[in-house]
Formats: structure tokens, C-alpha cells, sequence
């Protein structure tokens, strides 16, 4: 690990000073601005589930909650650029650049208040709901968060503990803590929250797996390290199936339970197919990761050329999945 001195020296090596980024700019990225539109879906869906009416939508609580979720999504963000900083000067130097020109003692100060702002708003939140699961849940969220990306634990090292961490951390949680903005514990927010995270972090998998020589390289165990690329991407390709399937055997019970008009199950349709358009390019993607298993650089190449439709599928699977939450409250439902 080198000091900061030498990685800013690395990566004016480049050509490309800190300096010329923009303190806006260099916040901008290490929050990761990219991923608003997903996170947005992981706090509707919830909410559309135990929504009685659309009124329930325009509460105040609901506003408050998405803004404790924006702030809470940004301790994790910004705890994994800066504990990754050194190691994105080589790879991913545009995150390493935004760390080093914010100071990653300033970074530091700002992730500290980011958390006070997120646990006072949660505070707050369980106070006027009478819910203090919420406050707990992001308690264990910003455990989890930390954990991630710093010692002693660093669950980013522990192989499919990797995994287990982003499912519940990036998805699960959020979303069960979401529903306990307007309602009590549900157990269908627990059914559709776990086929979406697994859908949707099947699809994440393949971004992780990019990575794989750069994280073996540093000691970093994540999935992909301990599994390998071929069976990480096996194992992407069945999450993104099985989670799908779930999803869909969801909404279909709940329209027919709630006596939605049958055009509602086009939404569950379309969601169906987006997802067999994942599934099929994952399965392509594997297959030629496979046949590649003997030039490890060349097949994780292949991954990183499939990056760019990551964000693109993760988006459609999650908006399309909002549609189909939105159903019963506009379509006969609710």
C-alpha cells in the first residue's frame, strides 16, 4: 500500500493532476452519482408493496426516508473509494483522482457527518413512526457498510461472505427498512425485497468480476477470487434466473389475489422478458469466458468489455420492476 504522497505522484505520473478535477466533480464521483436511478427502485418497490393508496406516497416520512437513503448510500460509497484509493490509482484512477483531490482526511470528516445526518435522520423517523426496527436496520446497514470496505473484518475479503454482504447491504436491507417508512413488517416485502436483491446482485456480479486480477493481486478475496471467473459468472447467471423467476411468481400471485385487470400482467411480462435478455447475454458471456479459462487476462478483458451494459440492465430490470410494485395501485388494485 503506498502513501498518499506516492499516489498522488503515481498519478501525476499520468498526465492528470488532481487538481484538474473540480471539488464538485470529485464529490460527485465518489458518491457515485451513477447509481442514483437504481437506488431509487430499491426504495420504491418496497414502498409501492405496502402502499394502501397512492396518498400513502406523498407523506412527508416518505421524503425524510428518501433522503436518509441517499445519505446512508453515500457512506458506502465513499468508505469503499477511500479505503480503495491507492488501489484505483492503478485501475481505476478516476476514483483515486476524486479522493486525493477532496484530501482523504476532508473525505473522512464528510462520511463521519454523513453518518451522524443518516442515524438522526433514522432517529427521527423511528420516533414519528413509532418503528424503531428502522433505526436498527440502519444501524446494521452502516455496520455492514464499514465492514465492507475496512479491518478488521473487510468483508470485501471474504470470499462468498462478499456476496452475502452486497445482497443485504446494497439490497435487502434497504428495502425491508424502506416498507417500515409507511407500514409494519411484512412478509411479502420480505419475498419480493430477496428475489430482487437476487436478481439484481447477479447482475452486479458481473461487475465484480471484472476486477478479478487487479483484487487477486492486492490480497482481496472477493467471490470472484474465490470462486473464479467461469463459476462466478455460473453462479451471476442462475441469481439473475432464480431471482427473476421469484419476482415474476410474485407479482402473478399478488395480481390474482388482488383482482387486477389482466392488462396489469403485461408489466410482469416485459419484466420477464428484460430478464430473459440478461439471462441469454450472461449465459453468452459464460460460454466464452469458458472457452477462454486457459488466457485468464483475455477472458477477464471479455467481462470488462461487458461492463457498460451492467448499469444499463441493472436499470431496466429495476424500473421495470417498479411498474410492475406501481400495478395494483393504478390498475384495479390497492
Amino acid at each position: 500500500m503506498v502513501t498518499q504522497r506516492a499516489a498522488q505522484s503515481n498519478v501525476s505520473a499520468t498526465g492528470i493532476l488532481p487538481a484538474a478535477m473540480s471539488l464538485g466533480h470529485a464529490l460527485a464521483v465518489v458518491r457515485r452519482l451513477e447509481f442514483y436511478v437504481v437506488e431509487l427502485t430499491i426504495f420504491s418497490i418496497p414502498l409501492l408493496v405496502v402502499a394502501d393508496d397512492v396518498h400513502d406516497l406523498a407523506r412527508p416520512v416518505v421524503f425524510e426516508g428518501l433522503v436518509m437513503y441517499f445519505v446512508l448510500y453515500a457512506i458506502g460509497d465513499m468508505v469503499n473509494c477511500l479505503a480503495d484509493r491507492d488501489l484505483d490509482n492503478v485501475y481505476k484512477t478516476r476514483l483515486s483522482r476524486a479522493v486525493y483531490r477532496i484530501g482523504p482526511s476532508r473525505l473522512g470528516w464528510i462520511v463521519a457527518i454523513e453518518t451522524l445526518v443518516g442515524l438522526g435522520l433514522a432517529v427521527h423517523l423511528s420516533m414519528v413512526t413509532g418503528r424503531w426496527l428502522i433505526l436498527l436496520l440502519v444501524l446494521l446497514g452502516v455496520f455492514l457498510g464499514l465492514a465492507y470496505s475496512l479491518g478488521p473484518l473487510h468483508l470485501k475479503k471474504r470470499g462468498l461472505g462478499h456476496l452475502a454482504c452486497l445482497w443485504s447491504l446494497l439490497y435487502f436491507l434497504p428495502m425491508v427498512c424502506a416498507a417500515l417508512i409507511i407500514a409494519g413488517p411484512n412478509i411479502k416485502v420480505l419475498v419480493v425485497a430477496a428475489a430482487y436483491a437476487t436478481v439484481e446482485m447477479g447482475i452486479i456480479l458481473v461487475n465484480t468480476s471484472e476486477d478479478l486480477l487487479e483484487d487477486r493481486a492486492a490480497g482481496i478475496r472477493t467471490t470472484t477470487v474465490a470462486l473464479g471467473l467461469t463459476l462466478t459468472l455460473r453462479l451471476a447467471s442462475t441469481m439473475v434466473g432464480l431471482g427473476g423467476a421469484g419476482f415474476c411468481a410474485f407479482w402473478v400471485l399478488t395480481y390474482a389475489d388482488e383482482r387486477v385487470h389482466p392488462l396489469g400482467y403485461l408489466a410482469v411480462g416485459v419484466f420477464a422478458a428484460v430478464c430473459a435478455v440478461v439471462l441469454a447475454r450472461m449465459i453468452w458471456l459464460t460460454l466464452r469466458v469458458n472457452a477462454k479459462k486457459e488466457e485468464e487476462e483475455a477472458a477477464v478483458l471479455l467481462v470488462k468489455a461487458h461492463g457498460p451494459l451492467v448499469p444499463i440492465a441493472a436499470t431496466l430490470v429495476g424500473w421495470v420492476g417498479v411498474l410492475c410494485a406501481a400495478i395494483p395501485l393504478t390498475a384495479g388494485g390497492g
